[in-house]
């Protein structure tokens, strides 16, 4: 069982970085990244806002087509 995971922070990002050494903060951004792609979720709604689940976003079809357009893509799985 992974004991450095944790859904939400006990303290939010990027707080929980600050006077951390770079390599504990680099670790701590990665984590987040991690967080942010496993729970963030698509909904119907526009916009992009806190997801309800207590990590990650939740984010509409408008957020997606322009984060497609802007890297340049069609579809994201």
């Amino acid at each position: 069982m992974r004991s450095d995971y944790y859904v939400k922070p006990p303290i939010p990002y990027p707080q929980n970085i600050r006077g951390l050494p770079a390599e504990e903060a680099r670790k701590e951004f990665m984590k987040q990244l991690q967080r942010d792609a496993l729970w963030s979720d698509p909904t119907d709604e526009l916009g992009c806002y806190l997801n309800p689940r207590g990590a990650g976003v939740s984010f509409g079809p408008d957020i997606a087509a322009a984060f497609m357009k802007k890297n340049g893509i069609d579809m994201v799985v």
